[in-house]
């Protein structure tokens, strides 16, 4: 049995005899003065200054823990549990502190129950919850200060209890208002594990490395917490990371983890190197090793007194040298034939952090990072980082980073190179080919043979030891099994696959690429763009492809055509067929400009693919639109002139022979005036210099096409219109030439007013020049008999007189007198008759 005495002593006395055993004086107890905490808070001493028992540490209660132990509560609010054998706190060097004069229960389920009671005052509440009414206040009345104030309190009390006046009634004492909070609290028992488990999930780290030292605890659990508590930072890697001392989880959370800022991880990646540099690799195959994160930096050369004329660059490559002796000391101890699993794995983390921070540094090249860290992104470094180089650059160039994939060209050459090809297919078709021409394949001339030139690849850093004693490292069988699996999915792609190009390998890919390009997206000025790319490269047959292109793009562009025609129609087309769709969209108004902007650069592109191309194409064209309308084509020879700015036929040959192929096609008899202004455009015999054969040729035969004009303009002054293709068709085909002058004769005599006699001797002698001139073949006779006749069939008697005397009535041949005989010729007898 244990009692407590007012004193502060226990007693122990033994039942049922009621023995004394030994008596404990209050002294004689761990820390027994010392104060509640809440004694020492500023805001609270008025209010503790109420509580009598606030420095009193005899005790108020306690209750049996167990045979060799006592809880003991104090009226401070300390309970304890103190062992009867040694008089220690069992519960830690400082006690449990609650509200003062706590109770306690019997021990049960390793603990025991506790009961305080909270005093809270009105001032307390109004100070925490804000202003209150006077009346509510629990501060006391200041007391007078100073002697007069003293005196002057002394005389009201003195005067109020003489004349029992309210004037010197004393001030009124404001109420204290109290509450009270009992809370029953439980104490258990536990062992150093779960208190220090306890103290680390309420964050209280110093306690729960005080308790690892104290017990032998594991302090890796606190720093892992406080590690994946706090932000992955330089500092955090310092005082966190560096404390840990299981390599597994350390490198874990290297290979695992990605901070927030560029600093932060790189940091985190060449922590991870230290740690799996040669002195770890070689410690880990030795059979003392547990398994400890060892991240030893290599020594640094230090300069020797009498070096100091050595200049920086020898200073460094010293320290390179001494570096490069401390790792092959190392290395020398590692049997890489033989490695334990544990070297294999570090070997293997090594190769994967070596990846991830080369992968860090192409992030911070083909991002700038180093003059503009803040745009790091954590999240992208995450996913850049772990992808195969394949899905990387694929992944680049369907997002339109021409910049990441060059980077990675020339990086990761190794492993994207390859599918080069395979990558700028993936560049979307809409996007302008100029945004990743960097990247684009060349050919170049090796000793007078085309070849695709080499990509020109970089190093990021030195080849690491682990890379040189490594065969192949543990993810290029991921990387593999992703490339199969790549072109399982997208077998159009697989003939790009190569580690060699060919230039007809390439020639192939710029025309597909050009023509999906066309036909997924319709922007013709896209593959277009690409192919010129190629030509500029110097890819051989894309000539024909650019040409076509360009033409597309004329019709989409320029004369936006109705209805759209794709480039593999076009392609079909022969150069008429896309000669007049290109011309299809032109008007009256603006023909010239459309020849010029539209037709002449189709042609020469023609001529220069195959010569010759032009005069025939220009010859066909014009010989169609003439066939129905010389107007848009005199337009064009009048823009022809050497001295006009937008001079559209070269040259007098080719201003010729276009003449002469129109004039000879019109079908129409009304466009004379357009012949004659055809004819004035052609430059005169011997302008220019000398001539060349088939100049020459061309000049005789617009000659008669000249005469054939004349013809014409007379024919029309009568009545008959004729065109001069029809006189053209006539060359020397007598029957026909006759049936035109007897339409011309016809249509004379059909004139109103009708001709008189005079004009009919005129109409005479025009026909006999123009036999003498054009109609060769039909004799002198043959054009007065049909004069003749044509008078006589006309139906009209007045010319009975005129066609009299173009007859010969008599044998002898006679002539008869009359004074109206103005024919310069007439038929003979045989003819007459």
């Amino acid at each position: 049995m244990a009692a407590a005495h007012t004193s502060g002593a226990i007693s122990f006395w033994s039942l049922p005899s009621l023995l004394h055993i030994r008596t404990w004086q209050l002294e004689e107890l761990p820390k027994f003065n010392d104060l509640n905490p809440q004694v020492l808070e500023p805001g609270r001493r008025k209010h503790v200054a109420l509580r009598a028992e606030a420095t009193q540490f005899s005790i108020c209660d306690m209750n049996w823990w167990s045979d060799e132990a006592l809880i003991v509560a104090h009226h401070s609010g300390a309970v304890k549990v103190v062992s009867l054998s040694s008089k220690r706190n069992l519960l830690g060097e400082s006690p449990e502190w609650f509200e003062f004069s706590p109770q306690v229960s019997g021990v049960f389920d390793r603990g025991f129950l506790t009961l305080e009671c909270e005093w809270q005052f009105a001032g307390k509440k109004a100070a925490v919850l804000g202003p209150i009414d006077d009346a509510e206040s629990s501060d006391e009345e200041a007391a007078p200060a100073g002697l007069a104030a003293r005196a002057g309190s002394i005389v009201k009390h003195a005067m109020y209890y003489v004349t029992d006046s309210q004037r010197f009634a004393p001030p009124r004492k404001k109420p204290k208002i109290i509450t009270k909070f009992y809370r029953l609290l439980c104490v258990k028992s536990t062992t150093p594990e779960e208190l220090f488990a306890a103290k680390i999930d309420a964050e209280e780290y110093g306690e729960a490395l005080a308790l690892a030292r104290t017990y032998g605890l594991d302090s890796d659990l606190v720093y892992q917490r406080q590690w994946r508590k706090s932000t992955a930072s330089v500092a955090a890697i310092q005082d966190y990371l560096s404390k840990i001392t299981k390599r597994t989880w350390v490198l874990h959370e290297c290979l695992e983890r990605v901070p927030d800022s560029l600093k932060a991880a790189r940091e985190l990646l060449e922590f991870g190197l230290r740690g799996t540099d040669v002195e770890a690799v070689a410690t880990a195959g030795e059979s003392g090793d547990e398994g400890r994160f060892i991240a030893n930096s290599p020594p640094f050369y230090e300069d020797i007194y009498g070096q100091e004329h050595l200049t920086e660059v020898q200073h460094a490559q010293k320290r390179k040298d001494a570096e490069q002796e401390w790792r092959q000391k190392w290395l020398a101890k590692i049997d890489f034939a033989n490695l334990t699993l544990d070297q294999r794995w570090l070997c293997e983390c090594r190769l994967k952090l070596l990846s991830y921070l080369d992968r860090l540094t192409m992030y911070e090249i083909q991002e700038e990072l180093t003059t503009s860290p803040e745009k790091f992104e954590a999240s992208f470094f995450e996913r850049f980082r772990s992808q195969p180089p394949l899905e990387a650059a694929v992944w680049f160039a369907q997002e339109g980073d021409g910049k990441a994939v060059w980077t990675l060209l020339t990086y990761a050459g190794d492993n994207v190179l390859p599918h080069w090809l395979t990558v700028l297919s993936n560049f979307p078709e809409t996007l302008a080919p100029l945004k990743y021409a960097d990247c684009l394949p060349e050919i170049g001339c090796l000793d007078g043979t085309p070849t695709v030139l080499s990509w020109h690849q970089r190093n990021l850093r030195e080849k690491d030891w682990c890379e040189e004693n490594i065969p192949e490292a543990p993810m290029v069988a991921v990387w593999d099994t992703f490339n199969r699996d790549f072109y399982d999915d997208n077998p159009t792609l697989k003939k790009w696959w190569t580690d060699a190009l060919t230039p007809d390998l390439l020639t192939q890919w710029y025309s597909e690429r050009a023509h999906q390009i066309e036909e997924l997206s319709s922007l013709v000025e896209n593959a277009l763009e690409i192919t010129k790319l190629g030509c500029l490269k110097n890819v051989e047959g894309l000539e024909k492809l650019y040409g076509d292109l360009l033409t597309l793009a004329t019709l989409v562009y320029d004369c936006h055509l109705t209805k759209a025609v794709p480039l593999a129609r076009l392609e079909e087309m022969s150069d008429g067929e896309k000669m007049r769709l290109l011309m299809s969209m032109s008007t009256k108004e603006k023909f010239v400009l459309c020849v010029r902007d539209w037709l002449l650069p189709f042609v020469d592109r023609c001529e220069k693919a195959a010569p010759g191309s032009r005069r025939k194409l220009l010859s066909e064209f014009f010989t169609e639109v003439a066939r129905d309308d010389l107007g848009p084509c005199v337009d064009v020879f009048e823009h022809s002139s050497p001295d006009d700015p937008v001079c559209i036929l070269n040259g007098p040959l080719e201003l010729a022979e276009l003449a002469l192929a129109c004039i000879c096609s019109c079908r129409r008899d009304d466009q004379l005036g357009h012949v004659v202004r055809i004819l004035k455009c052609v430059p005169q015999r011997g302008v220019g210099g000398c001539e060349s054969d088939e100049l020459k040729s061309l000049h005789d035969r617009l000659d008669i096409q000249e005469k054939h004009v004349e013809v014409a303009e007379c024919m029309q002054r009568y009545g008959a219109r004729v065109s001069v293709k029809a006189l053209t068709d006539c060359g020397e085909d007598r029957e026909r030439l006759e049936q035109l002058l007897n339409k011309m004769a016809l249509s004379a005599v059909k004139r109103s007013p009708a001709l008189s006699e005079t004009e009919w001797c005129s109409f005479l002698n025009d026909i006999l020049q123009f036999q003498q001139s054009t109609f060769k073949n039909v004799g002198p006779t043959s054009c007065i008999k049909i004069v003749a006749r044509a008078l006589l069939c006309s139906g009209n008697k007045n010319f009975l007189a005129p066609a009299s005397r173009l007859l010969t009535c008599a044998r002898d041949g006679s002539k008869q007198t009359s004074p109206k005989a103005t024919f310069s010729a007439k038929l003979p007898y045989e003819a007459s008759v």
